[in-house]
């Protein structure tokens, strides 16, 4: 029976110890200004681990993969995207958009309930 224990413990402990958890934390800022930018949409790519940088521009997030693609998304900057290798500290500068909105639309909804 220990020696069924140990197979098993040698057959998994690879997986377990190899599956640690990785903080990629860091602060994203305005490449005109150099301000940090509050409520950037922050991704990892091909999967749902995605978080937003706080009032400061900062963000952290985790993650099990070595090689990870971060995408930064932010409504009047450019799309960035970055691959993180080894680095668990990456600070993002983002272009504005040369672009501008044509058309700003602003809807409302409203529910009302009736007691009687």
């Amino acid at each position: 029976m220990k020696r069924f224990i140990y197979l098993i413990m040698l057959l998994l402990g690879p997986t377990t110890f190899n599956s640690t958890a990785r903080t990629i934390h860091g602060s994203v800022y305005g490449a005109d200004d150099k301000k940090p930018i509050p409520a950037v949409a922050v991704y990892v790519k091909g999967t749902n681990i995605r978080t937003s940088t706080d009032r400061n521009g900062k963000y952290s997030l985790t993650t099990k993969e070595e090689k990870v693609v971060l995408l930064f998304s932010m409504i009047g900057y450019e799309f960035q995207q970055i691959e993180v290798k080894k680095s668990n500290t990456i600070d993002i500068w983002l272009q504005p958009s040369k672009t501008s909105l044509q058309e700003v639309r602003v809807m409302g909804y409203q529910s009302a309930t009736c007691a009687g």
